[in-house]
């Protein structure tokens, strides 16, 4: 007696995955005539099912009902995109990677990527970055991780002024080890422009840094972020390392000069504007930059003088005004080769006839002066 009973019981149970086995049949005929209520009853009943619930054509049928679902309540809005791509990924689990239900899931799921990606850059294209942006970050939704929907999605955001999204998108791009330098560049750019947060924009670069120890493109970006920081020596020292590496890049030597100049060291400042345009001999801020400095110098020193009280005056005020004079005489130079190449230069223009006014150049501010005129 007992036996017939479990021979009753093995029947039973074959029957019931049999039964299942022909609900998801059901489910996707249901799917077919678009019956999504009952596709949807019937494939739970299925994955739910002990027979059927480690069946991976069973959960590539959910897949394929729950996006149907998704489809038409919106798309990716739809709570059912998220169960349909949980559902699709289940059969990677369960099934073989040579198995036909893995290669069919598996194409689903680059199919939907590839879509996508593809309406994104279209948005992007367009100058639609909003949409753009939902686009790319349902790509890497789809294929978590992916480093092109990231590097995309950070691209889209910011663009679109979604800072923080640009900047969880750079961050989780640099995670996974594949960032290129510009990644580590936007996302420190981000940080320091529209954050304000200097200290994460430092370290983003010099996480990028550790990466790319010789690339020249995050080294002058760091250099940004010190100056921006205040941090002139740590400038100083990245920007004569990035010269060792491109001394004929006439920025970097302008950039130092600028450093110098605020430094009050005016004549390291000057040899580097004159390294920027032996570099290049058309640069006209490094001529005007090392003329600046020595005209003003010499203006300084004719207020000295001009503040003197008589007996000073007489005592100190030739030799002060003698050598605001060689000052005005060493900028000349420098404006002349800014007029040279920018002849209407209208603020060289006045300058330099100032110049020559206090050397005692009179013949040539008198040019000076009519080229001014006949310009206005």
């Amino acid at each position: 007696m007992k036996k017939v009973i479990f021979s009753i019981s093995l029947i039973l149970i074959s029957v019931l995955g049999f039964a299942q086995g022909k609900n998801i049949r059901k489910a996707e005929s249901a799917l077919e005539d678009g019956n999504l209520e009952e596709a949807k009853t019937l494939i739970n009943e299925a994955v739910k099912h002990e027979k059927t619930m480690d069946d991976g054509k069973a959960w590539f049928t959910r897949g394929e009902v729950y996006m149907a679902i998704a489809d038409s309540e919106g798309g990716m809005t739809s709570p059912a995109f998220e169960e349909a791509l949980e559902s699709y990924n289940k059969v990677f689990e369960l099934e073989k990677d040579n198995s036909p239900t893995y290669f069919v899931a598996q194409q689903k799921i680059q199919g939907l990527y590839g879509n996508y990606i593809n309406k994104g850059i279209k948005n992007f294209e367009s100058n639609n970055y909003d949409s753009a942006y939902i686009n790319f970050s349902t790509a890497e939704i789809i294929n978590p991780g992916d480093t092109l929907a990231l590097l995309y999605s950070g691209y889209a955001a910011q663009n679109s002024q979604k800072f923080d999204e640009a900047l969880e998108a750079y961050k989780s791009l640099i995670e996974t080890g594949h960032a290129q330098p510009d990644v580590f560049i936007y996302a420190a750019n981000i940080n320091m422009t529209n954050k304000e947060d200097n200290e994460a924009a430092m370290a983003v670069i010099n996480k990028g840094l550790e990466q790319y120890p010789e690339n020249l493109d995050l080294l002058k970006t760091q250099i940004d972020v010190y100056k921006k920081m205040g941090k002139t020596e740590e400038a100083k020292a990245s920007l004569i390392k990035a010269i060792e590496k491109e001394p004929d890049n006439y920025i970097l030597h302008y950039v130092l000069g600028d450093i110098y100049d605020k430094e009050g060291e005016k004549e390291k400042a000057v040899a580097s504007y004159e390294k920027a345009v032996e570099v290049n001999p058309e640069f006209t801020e490094g001529y005007y930059n090392a003329g600046v400095l020595y005209y003003n110098d010499a203006v300084a020193l004719l207020n000295e003088a001009n503040k003197m009280d008589i007996k000073t005056y007489q005592k100190e005020g030739a030799k002060v005004e003698a050598q605001a004079k060689e000052e005005f005489q060493k900028a000349a130079p420098y404006f002349e080769k800014v007029i040279e190449l920018n002849p209407e230069e209208l603020t060289t223009l006045e300058t330099l006839k100032t110049i020559y006014v206090r050397i005692g150049e009179n013949e040539k501010a008198e040019e000076i002066q009519n080229k001014i005129d006949s310009m206005q």
